[in-house]
């Protein structure tokens, strides 16, 4: 476990009450305006649903036409990419905005560490776990996609309604499938050694930050790809293949889980995070993931936490702790404890 002290180097300067609540007030300026403009669409589209549906059906007629669109690899392609400008941004956020540590969640501050990079490092670097993902899943998957060509594109849309619902029928289908998988590696010794230790050392061994996404192994990578394969064919299976999930439906829950893996594990409290945006709706947030990799095991649920306070493995806020003893929590009947973990 990381020591929760506070780390002199991970924060810059010390800032005065006022300077920290002037960006408290920012954070909270800025969701309040992007609330403000949710409501607004929706309100938009309840009024001009008719001429709002036209114009998504004019833009897909476009983008059925699109090289990128029509390659069997395509939705692939679009996640690398998301991972690409997601990643590329925490690391921009933090090597120029000289508050960023007032954005960190209250545990990330006792222990994140800045990775000093030029601004090509934060647009260009790319990490030995990505090389990985490379060989471990997209290589795999493009080879696949060039033997078995099979993509047929729909000749219409459903309306925005439908589609946006579609999209959170494949979040919320992922998060459940996942917390099964998640729950069961946490329980079972030899699978969590094999498939999930390595993703656990960000948090164990070394801080957490956004690039922590993608320390995975091989068994986790496809394990992570075998739920998002249900998930998008999830409808197809249970209508008889009568029905199906729509290819801009797909590309979009694609785009928005790489966005929310990111952020789970960015350390930082952003204004437009889920949890901010929708606080009525139960999702975790960066602190929510953050704490399972600090202590080790509970909130398994990626996104939503409904599944952990059924089976009672949420955890405590980290400002309901007991800070004296953070490190030495433990989880009631967990088969492998931390000292395990760091020893495998």
């Amino acid at each position: 476990m990381p020591r929760h002290a506070a780390n002199k180097s991970s924060v810059p300067g010390t800032m005065d009450a006022e300077t920290e609540k002037q960006e408290r007030l920012l954070r909270d300026r800025i969701t309040a305006f992007l609330q403000a403009c949710i409501v607004l669409a929706v309100t938009g589209y309840a009024t001009f649903s008719y001429q709002m549906d036209a114009a998504l059906s004019d833009l897909w007629n476009s983008l059925k036409a699109n090289t990128i669109i029509k390659w069997d690899t395509c939705e692939p392609f679009l996640v690398f990419w998301a991972f690409r400008f997601t990643l590329s941004f925490y690391d921009l956020f933090e090597n120029f905005y000289p508050r960023y540590h007032l954005w960190l969640i209250p545990e990330a501050k006792l222990s994140h560490k800045r990775e000093r990079k030029t601004i090509s490092q934060c647009l260009l670097y790319v990490s030995h776990d990505a090389f990985l993902q490379l060989a471990y899943y997209y290589g795999p998957i493009a080879i696949f996609d060039f033997t078995f060509p099979r993509r047929k594109l729909p000749d219409s849309i459903p309306g925005l309604g439908m589609i946006a619902l579609q999209v959170v029928s494949m979040l919320a289908t992922y998060d459940f499938c996942f917390f099964w998988c998640h729950y069961f590696m946490h329980k079972q010794r030899t699978i969590y050694r094999w498939f999930h230790a390595r993703h656990h050392e960000a948090g164990a061994k070394y801080h957490l930050n956004h690039w922590g996404t993608i320390a995975l192994s091989f068994g986790q990578t496809w394990t992570n790809l075998f739920c998002s394969i249900f998930t998008v064919n999830s409808l197809k299976f249970v209508t008889g293949s009568r029905y199906s999930y729509h290819p801009l439906a797909r590309i979009v829950y694609n785009t928005v889980t790489v966005i929310w893996l990111i952020e789970e594990h960015s350390g930082y409290d952003m204004p437009w995070m889920t949890h901010r945006l929708f606080p009525f709706l139960g999702f975790g947030g960066p602190e929510y993931h953050y704490a399972h990799h600090t202590r080790g095991h509970g909130n398994y649920q990626k996104w939503f936490t409904y599944l952990d306070s059924l089976l009672k493995t949420q955890l405590k806020r980290f400002d309901e702790l007991d800070h004296a003893t953070i490190n030495t929590e433990k989880a009631p009947n967990e088969t492998l404890n931390l000292s395990d973990k760091i020893a495998s």
